[in-house]
């Protein structure tokens, strides 16, 4: 499932997947599975097991499309508030 870094907080990472599920790994645990350091809105493709997250694979792809229309969506609601 896809999972998307919503903050750090402390020591810990607060992954939030698509469905709304919230996800909290400490920061050697989500290094040791991605190999990269947290940044919020990094998308991951995720397997889960016993509601814990077992994989993650950071997809640049998705993490831009999805900051792409995050910023279309921010730049319509600003028009409408100049209207």
């Amino acid at each position: 499932m896809w999972m998307s870094v919503d903050r750090v907080e402390g020591s810990v990472v607060v992954l939030v997947a698509d469905n709304e599920q919230v996800y909290h790994l400490d920061i050697p645990a989500y290094e040791a599975l991605t190999g990269i350091p947290p940044k919020e809105a990094h998308m991951f493709w995720c397997e889960v097991c016993n509601n814990a997250v077992v994989s993650a694979r950071f997809d640049s792809e998705e993490t831009e499309r999805r900051m792409t229309k995050a910023k279309a969506q921010l730049q319509r609601l600003i028009n409408q508030k100049r209207s």
